[in-house]
């Protein structure tokens, strides 16, 4: 059973993540916006295209960030401090390893792949390799920086990590500023100054974890040992987040070839809108990566579970609460945000959203299958059916060319994947119920089903308008927060809410 320290500490902790969110979102919905339209359709797409096949490489980075965040947070639930230290200079060997691995990909497959292969004007040719050259130097930045952001993460300083973020937010919200009056290439230049945030980002973690945490400062230590563990984890996991961006690069490279740029720029609008919305539900499995991994380091599997089952409760709450206005009301939104919305943008937007949901399932859950250790399995079911996706979508371009087929394909691929995992999780440790997990998610999507088709069939007669999106969000609001308590939460996490929500007001 988990204590009142443990909620208000995690509660805290999603809550300063939430800042950080409201702040990225409102800034990234504005800078995207304005940089669609002073870009243009073409070189936005160019962007999102190129940038996207050195994201191809940043599979590396998230599959390290899951293996070092793992282990910091297992050393620290132990409370070994020797074994800790040694953990972090094993892992800042690896990321620098793997930094050089990615930039010689990337330098000559890759390099080769973008002046050959994409479908790019050759009056852009130039503008698309100096992208290419700035998103080589951004990944590379990004690998190295992964340790000191997960040793934030796994000490549970979500206020640093939301800080941070609010700062680098700031700095796209002035580069705007600088493409609105600048006479210089400005596909050229939003590069660039993209690849300079990156770096004064890495430098501010950097900074940070060195003067706060003792372990982040580099030893110099035999890490051989502790790196063979490590490397052993992230070639396992290699192959599951390999699929991930394979499956999203590949399609929008299907997309470019079969329907040209335009459909990739609206590929790009539907991105950004549904990780804004995802991002809500990945703040939530942030909060609750360290205390899942630290309660069944130390062997305490009941807190670990109960862990499990409130973080998915709240990361499909929160992913919900902001996914149902959108989804309903697509077009009005994207209308008020663009002035000009690509072709396919609200479809696209529909789809990749509902496909997140399920994805959220499988996150939440991947985070008990990592803290054993035992992740050879979940990686290759995530990997094969993942990779299998691009060559469905291919075939059914080639039978049908309806460009939206490849989202419906991705849902359903995230939908299997969503049940495989949730049986694995019980398959790892035997000790948790999947009776328990299955109630819980099929509990939450029960209600949040309901309150879209409700919300949906109550503002259809309304023009559209702000004022319905308005309406829209208030509603589904009032009858998933409803829904939620009543349906989906036991009776402690009932009054542990109430106890919550009263000390919010008495502090007021």
């Amino acid at each position: 059973m988990l204590q009142d320290s443990d909620n208000k500490r995690v509660a805290k902790n999603s809550i300063m993540l939430y800042l950080r969110m409201l702040v990225t979102m409102v800034v990234g919905f504005y800078t995207s916006r304005v940089v669609l339209q002073v870009l243009g359709e073409e070189d936005f797409g160019v962007y999102g295209l190129v940038g996207g096949i050195v994201g191809m490489l940043a599979f590396l980075n998230s599959t390290m960030s899951g293996a070092t965040s793992r282990f910091l947070t297992f050393e620290l639930g132990r409370g070994d401090r020797q074994s800790l230290n040694s953990t972090f200079d094993s892992a800042l060997v690896v990321h620098i390893w793997i930094a050089l691995i990615a930039f010689v990909i990337a330098e000559t497959a890759g390099l080769w792949f973008v002046n050959h292969k994409l479908v790019i004007p050759a009056e852009r040719m130039i503008a698309a390799n100096w992208v290419y050259q700035c998103a080589i130097i951004s990944v590379v930045i990004s690998i190295v920086q992964v340790p000191y952001v997960a040793s934030i993460v796994a000490h549970e300083k979500m206020g640093v990590y939301a800080y941070v973020d609010i700062i680098n937010v700031t700095m796209k919200l002035a580069i705007v500023f600088i493409l609105m009056h600048s006479t210089w290439d400005n596909l050229i230049l939003y590069a660039v100054l993209m690849m300079v945030i990156t770096l004064l980002t890495g430098l501010i973690y950097r900074r940070y974890s060195i003067r706060h945490f003792e372990e982040c400062r580099y030893t110099h230590k035999n890490t051989r040992e502790m790196s063979k563990d490590i490397v052993s984890f992230f070639g396992y996991n290699m192959f599951g987040n390999f699929g991930v961006i394979f499956n999203m690069q590949v399609t929008n490279i299907l997309i470019n070839n079969f329907f040209g740029l335009v459909y990739n720029a609206a590929s790009s609008i539907s991105a950004t809108v549904s990780n804004v919305v995802c991002a809500f539900s990945n703040n939530t499995i942030i909060a609750f990566r360290p205390p899942i991994t630290k309660s069944y380091a130390a062997k305490e599997l009941d807190k670990s579970e109960d862990f499990m089952i409130l973080g998915m409760q709240m990361c499909l709450f929160f992913f919900a609460f902001f996914a149902i206005p959108v989804i309903v009301e697509t077009k009005t939104l994207l209308g008020i945000w663009l002035e000009k919305v690509p072709d396919q943008s609200d479809v696209f937007c529909r789809l990749m959203i509902t496909s997140l949901l399920f994805e959220t399932i499988r996150r939440v859950c991947l985070i008990s299958i990592h803290a054993t250790g035992k992740v050879r399995t979940v990686s290759l079911c995530i990997g094969v059916l993942l990779t299998l996706n691009p060559f469905i979508v291919y075939l059914v371009f080639r039978l049908l060319p309806v460009v939206s087929l490849a989202y419906v394909s991705n849902v359903f691929i995230n939908f299997i994947l969503s049940l495989i995992i949730m049986y694995l999780v019980k398959r790892q440790i035997p000790e948790f119920s999947l009776k328990r997990l299955l109630v819980c998610v099929l509990k939450m999507l029960t209600v949040i089903f309901l309150t879209m088709l409700i919300v949906y069939l109550s503002v259809r007669t309304l023009p559209a308008s702000l004022l319905r999106v308005l309406v829209s969000a208030l509603m589904s609001s009032v009858i998933l927060s409803a829904g939620t308590y009543f349906f989906c939460l036991d009776k402690s996490k009932r009054q542990w809410v109430i106890s919550f929500v009263k000390n919010k007001i008495r502090r007021r």
